[in-house]
């Protein structure tokens, strides 16, 4: 008799074995010495954990590195606008000042006289 194995993804499967195994993500996290986002971006699937991290992890849980592996690829998500600050007109984030540029600058030169730098209008 073969069991049938519903293909999950990675971060279904790390969620299903830390609630079988009763922990928390502080405490996997912990416990395989890696960082709470991490085990958060593993569990969402928007990141993979390493072979170092995926032995510890398969540690944690007292599975194999291959059971922890078998699994089906994450299910694409949508794509979503990765950027950091919200764009204005004339594709420039907001918050940065127009005309940031060198040519904005006052031009600065040193004084032929007294060697001081100053700005020249």
């Amino acid at each position: 008799m073969s069991k049938k194995v519903s293909k999950e993804t990675l971060g279904q499967r790390l969620q299903r074995l830390r609630r079988e195994a009763g922990l928390t993500q502080a405490e996997v996290a912990e416990k395989s010495e890696q960082s709470l986002p991490n085990l958060r971006n593993w569990e969402g699937d928007h990141r993979t954990p390493g072979l170092w991290s995926a032995l510890q992890l398969s540690r944690v849980f007292g599975v194999s590195l291959e059971a922890l592996a078998e699994c089906a690829a994450p299910d694409p998500k949508v794509k979503r606008d990765r950027s950091k600050r919200p764009r204005q007109e004339g594709g420039r984030p907001r918050g940065r000042p127009k005309g940031s540029g060198a040519s904005d600058k006052p031009d600065v030169k040193a004084d032929a006289d007294t060697g001081k730098r100053g700005r020249n209008s």
